[in-house]
């Protein structure tokens, strides 16, 4: 089994273009990444271990981190350079609530919408894809 690190890398690698300036492509693809690959993973896990209605919450509980932190990503990275820091920083704060209040709303329509949820499964594949997402950011900082 290929190390988690290894499968980052290469993402990161094959997204570098080849000219002189070696620019990365939008960062929110490496945090989406990672964070589909450990839902994935959760996922797959959960199947193993409690079966098709452990996965599917699981299934849930992943999109309902994945939808609010891409969103997030977008919103944030979409100004770039020295001249708008402070759009850049008006833009991250704006994101955060944004992403707040749509995962606070995503929760409350998946709870009212889909029946059968195991709480156990959605929370801690939610949880874990997030704290995916957080520690993805060293990997970026430091280009891997």
């Amino acid at each position: 089994m290929i190390p988690l690190i290894e499968l980052i890398r290469v993402h990161i690698l094959l997204h570098v273009s080849k000219d002189k300036k070696t620019k990365m492509t939008h960062p929110i693809r490496t945090v989406f990444f990672i964070q589909a690959f450990i839902a994935t993973s959760v996922i797959v896990f959960g199947y193993g271990f409690c079966g098709v209605g452990c996965a599917g919450s699981a299934v849930v509980g992943a999109t309902v981190a994945i939808i609010p932190q891409s969103f997030f990503g977008y919103w944030v990275f979409r100004k770039h350079g020295a001249r708008n820091a402070q759009k850049i920083a008006r833009s991250f704060y704006i994101g955060e609530v944004l992403k707040l209040g749509i995962t606070a709303l995503l929760f409350a329509i998946v709870w009212t919408i889909i029946p059968d949820l195991e709480a156990s499964a959605v929370v801690t594949s939610f949880v874990i894809t997030i704290v995916a997402a957080q520690l993805s950011l060293p990997f970026m900082v430091n280009g891997l």
